[in-house]
């Protein structure tokens, strides 16, 4: 293989990988030339060539940055077979699962596409999502990978789910549509909220939040195909289990607290987290996504109350959130490197039809152990 074409690849591996995210900025020509130690043509060359599939924008003046998912296309010149996805593209769960994927089809000689991330494609009309679909279709993908959140169209992929080699979903799977040949690969959310609730209980906590994401609009969700059965609803019916198992009162001891995207709101839901946390301590939160628990250290310090002692927080997903936290955030996770590896075996295996749930993980830290 050329040199720049080595350029051209390690760098498409990056930003795929999501170590250039979008709109990140990459090195100039002039030092990847320099760290790569390869001359200023063939740099240039390897930036040409992320610029004509759509990979980076050169922007005059301004430097050489990562393209959003949307603008990237399909290296229909490429020998390698393809294997299209449509994911969220940003975060630390992407990373997590689509790095060690990324690796593992590169072993098997396959070429990763992303294709758009669910906040694209809800942007569309009905119309554009099926054509757009319908599109990804006709490049004859080996398999079309798509994190099946309640976000996803799932009902304009209906008619084109037939026309994929392999249609795989994972993660989540947020939706009651039957897709007969698809693979479902997902986490057990339903264990994850059994875990987090015995654990609380466990130290004493007789009352438990659940703060999860906003409703969808109900005209979005019935277009999209979304279920309402959610995959937080999942986390809910597994605190409801625990709830069982130790004789608590579910009725008055849970309450479901919900975020809005809209910061005129968040504080809303931090006055709801105050006012639940004013009924009497210890209690416990919840969060479905470690970023959440933002919201109760805050209304936490604001009632005067110690995280680890009066609220005990559990959070979800094991991102760099829960580090960021003082002190450190018990979380889940949903293993999501153990579904990559499963979906690179799915791929390669051409699986079909197959349903896996994946086991999730509780990681200890003191937001959760009663002082």
């Amino acid at each position: 293989m050329s040199k720049y074409k080595d350029l051209y690849e390690w760098l498409k591996r990056k930003i795929l990988a999501g170590d250039f995210p979008e709109g990140g900025r990459l090195p100039t020509c002039r030092d990847l030339a320099k760290v790569k130690g390869v001359s200023y043509v063939t740099a240039s060359k390897a930036i040409k060539e992320l610029a004509n599939h759509g990979l980076v924008i050169s922007r005059q003046g301004h430097g050489i940055f990562a393209a959003s998912a949307d603008r990237r296309k399909p290296d229909y010149t490429s020998r390698s077979a393809q294997v299209g996805f449509i994911m969220q593209t940003s975060g630390d769960l992407f990373g997590s699962f689509f790095t060690p994927l990324l690796e593992e089809l590169s072993n098997d000689q396959l070429m990763a596409v992303p294709l758009a991330n669910d906040s694209i494609l809800r942007n569309l009309s009905h119309a554009e999502r099926i054509e757009r679909l319908h599109s990804y279709a006709a490049v004859g993908f080996e398999a079309l990978v798509v994190d099946g959140d309640r976000c996803f169209p799932f009902s304009a992929l209906e008619s084109s789910a037939s026309d994929f080699k392999q249609l795989i979903f994972v993660l989540r799977y947020d939706t009651e549509i039957n897709f007969p040949n698809a693979n479902i690969l997902t986490a057990d959310f339903r264990q994850a909220g059994y875990d987090a609730a015995v654990h609380l209980l466990e130290q004493g906590v007789k009352r438990i939040a659940m703060l999860t994401f906003e409703e969808l609009d109900e005209v979005e969700r019935r277009i999209s195909g979304s279920s309402f059965h959610t995959h937080d609803q999942l986390v809910l019916d597994g605190i409801e289990a625990a709830f069982t198992e130790f004789c608590v009162d579910f009725k008055h001891g849970c309450v479901m607290l919900r975020e809005s995207e809209k910061s005129v709101i968040e504080s809303q839901c931090e006055k709801e987290l105050g006012n639940f946390m004013a009924e009497g301590t210890p209690c416990g939160v919840i969060c479905v996504g470690d970023f959440r628990a933002r919201h109760v250290y805050h209304a936490a310090h604001r009632k005067n109350l110690k995280i680890g002692r009066d609220v005990l927080v559990v959070g979800m997903f094991n991102t760099s959130w829960s580090e960021a936290f003082m002190p450190g955030l018990t979380t889940i996770s949903i293993e999501e490197k153990n579904i990559s590896f499963l979906t690179a075996q799915a791929i390669r295996e051409k699986w079909q039809g197959r349903k896996v749930s994946i086991a999730p993980r509780l990681i200890i830290k003191k937001s959760s152990i009663k002082e």
